[in-house]
């Protein structure tokens, strides 16, 4: 990485390095491997048109500027994050230098191994192993370790076991081609094993995937066939315990990775099951549980989430029940040992057999209680922690930073206040509240109830909004004389998003019972939502920035909502349309035929071209994600062009563009 205490970050010149390989999944997101450092990165659709930005002609400042003049701008945040982690992990280098290997950077040893097999024989070959060792297990009960033989023999049986699931699974990325990083001895599970890196198998597709962690996965089974043919049950108990540890699905384990190889959709879900465990799992499973054998047609992320929870509590109650078995058959023997046995290497024995008993039945019974006390706290939180009630208690600004004077100037500037009466705009202004909001500080709380009204007067923030998977994603920036809050207010539910201060922000709160007397009852409800939601909106768009208020008022009711599930296709190529689509809020993949020619994002339109030359829609339009659109119908849309010389002139050049673009 670049020294910056000599040269700060931003002056950098910075290209993509010449060592890179790169794999595009199916949902969009292209892998990136740093070939000379074995490193790795996952890129979205931004952050791949990002990463493309550094051409070696230009430093960070520059390409940070220029991304600004755009209309889709950057979040400075994840600029600067995805720079910083490009130029650690080698993907963006200096311009002009060398690409070098120090002794900090030096890959992984590769692990040269003299043959593999693909994915038809690993597949074969794991359900011989665990038809194997489920037939054979029926045939020899496992017994627990009581001297120090057994339990060495026990021990080294585990890290055979391990060792040998790596090993096997090097074999399987051979036959696919991918490179097999180590080996190296690992002591991260207490006892040492031979590690084998197998990441590289993600570069190699899903088949790679499902085909190296069922290797993994199927290795103990084959140990516990080989025990019971010997007769062994010590030897079989290290193989149980083995399997485990391999096929918990939780954590970096074979388990954990064949679930996610064959269930999950997008990329960035791996990391996110533990999240949802222990967030989101009342939550949603019983939407799961209803909906599993459903004929909803994006199925693929409910699946992967339920398939992990129910593995998870099946994994944690085989635990639970094979720590019961024990105790049942060795219990009383084990105590006996421990208090009467005459030699003090028996009691010893006897002792740490009882505490690893304990820890198989407490283990996975600590788990379960802890997923229950996390979701119950996330259900409760709301209820009893109230983030505004917070705010408005310790971030009440002085009374001499703003008077009922200068909140009326605030207010009178405002799309929403402004159409309030004087004598009304005057008590509103009385009865507001000045905060004042350091950087980092949430004001509200997606789930919980809506306290008041909130309008910013100077800073920054954003919006953001926590899925059914409980990943965090920004949706929305507001600055100075946006209103938010209201959603909750005016249709009395759970705050649908939390507000996050970028800045120090100051605010003016209006609290429930104020807005209602003041501000809903004059203007009504459909006003109060058309103002704040749309016009606030259509005010930040460059098509609309020079509207009055009225005229703006007047196409903003003719706007109508439209929420779009991922992948629904909202126009299809050759089909009819009769609908103007403007982005509110995700993005949308423009095709035309199996070729992709842009993504639109939030502010963007499209649906112009069949409206105005009334013929077929020329491309296919599908959301990338959960997407919202404000739509106009044909003769609104029509009447909407007319309405403003300039914005007819822009989108008719948008059009003719867009008509180029596409080859029409």
């Amino acid at each position: 990485m670049p020294d910056d205490t000599q040269n700060p970050l931003n002056e950098h010149v910075l290209r993509c390095s010449k060592h890179l390989e790169s794999r595009d999944m199916p949902d969009g997101i292209q892998l990136l491997k740093q070939t000379q450092l074995a490193n790795y990165l996952a890129l979205s659709k931004e952050q791949q048109a990002l990463f493309a930005e550094f051409d070696g002609e230009r430093n960070v400042q520059q390409v940070l500027h220029e991304l600004l003049q755009k209309q889709e701008r950057p979040n400075l945040r994840s600029f600067y994050d995805f720079v910083v982690t490009a130029v650690e992990r080698g993907f963006l280098v200096p311009a002009g230098e060398e690409e070098t290997q120090d002794a900090e950077s030096a890959p992984l040893r590769t692990l040269s191994l003299p043959f593999g097999w693909g994915y038809a024989a690993a597949i074969i070959l794991s359900g011989i192993m665990i038809a194997g060792g489920i037939f054979f297990i029926r045939q020899v009960k496992y017994t627990i370790p009581l001297t120090a033989g057994e339990w060495l023999l026990a021990l080294i049986v585990i890290s055979v076991g391990m060792s040998l699931s790596g090993v096997l699974s090097g074999f399987v990325l051979k036959g696919f081609s991918r490179v097999v990083y180590g080996p190296s001895i690992n002591l991260k599970r207490v006892i040492p094993y031979v590690a084998v890196d197998t990441r590289d198998g993600f570069m190699g597709g899903r088949k790679c995937e499902i085909s190296t962690a069922l290797q993994a996965s199927a290795t103990p089974f084959l140990i516990i066939a080989a025990g019971a043919v010997l007769d062994n049950g010590v030897v079989v108990f290290a193989a149980v315990l083995t399997a485990f540890i391999l096929l918990c699905p939780v954590g970096a384990t074979p388990g954990a990775d064949l679930i996610h190889a064959i269930f999950r959709k997008q990329s960035r879900l791996r990391r996110l099951s533990t999240r949802f465990l222990g967030r989101r799992l009342v939550v949603q499973l019983w939407r799961f549980v209803s909906e599993f054998f459903s004929r909803k047609k994006d199925k693929g992320e409910e699946n992967y989430m339920f398939v992990f929870v129910t593995c998870t509590l099946i994994w944690l109650g085989t635990a639970l029940q094979f720590g019961g078995d024990i105790i049942r058959s060795s219990g009383s023997a084990l105590v006996w040992d421990l208090e009467y046995a005459p030699e003090l290497s028996s009691r010893l024995f006897a002792g740490v057999s009882l505490a690893i008993t304990g820890i198989l039945i407490a283990g996975p019974l600590l788990c379960q209680v802890w997923v229950v006390l996390q979701n119950l706290f996330q259900l409760l939180r709301p209820r009893l922690f109230s983030t505004e009630r917070r705010i408005a208690k310790r971030n009440r600004a002085p009374e001499s930073q703003a008077t009922v004077e200068e909140v009326l100037l605030y207010l009178k500037d405002s799309l929403l206040f402004a159409q309030l009466s004087e004598e009304v705009l005057k008590a509103v202004a009385a009865a507001m509240t000045p905060l004042a909001v350091k950087p980092e500080t949430k004001v509200i709380r997606q789930g919980e109830s809506g306290q008041a009204l909130y309008m910013i007067t100077t800073g920054r923030a954003r919006i953001e909004r926590e899925d059914e998977f409980g990943e965090t994603r920004i949706v929305a920036g507001i600055g100075p004389g946006d209103v938010f809050g209201e959603i909750a207010l005016i249709d009395d539910i759970p705050r649908t998003s939390t507000v996050v201060s970028d800045v120090p922000l100051t605010l003016l709160q209006l609290e429930r019972t104020d807005f209602e007397r003041l501000v809903l009852d004059q203007l009504g409800a459909e006003t109060v939502r058309t103002t704040i939601q749309i016009c606030g909106f259509l005010r930040k768009c460059d098509m609309f920035s020079g509207w009055h208020n009225q005229a703006l008022m007047s196409i903003a009711l003719r706007f109508k909502f439209l929420d779009v599930d991922k992948d629904e296709k909202v126009i299809d190529e050759d089909g009819e349309n009769d609908r103007f689509f403007l982005i509110y809020e995700g993005r949308f993949q423009v095709s035309r035929g199996d070729k992709p020619i842009v993504t639109l994002g939030t502010g963007d339109y499209f649906g112009e071209i069949s409206l105005l030359r009334n013929t077929p829609a020329i491309s296919t339009v599908a959301a990338v994600e959960p997407s919202r659109c404000l739509i106009l119908t044909r003769d609104e849309f029509l009447e909407f062009v007319s309405h403003d010389f300039l914005t007819g002139y822009a989108i008719e050049g948008e059009l003719e563009q867009r008509m180029s673009e596409a080859g029409v």
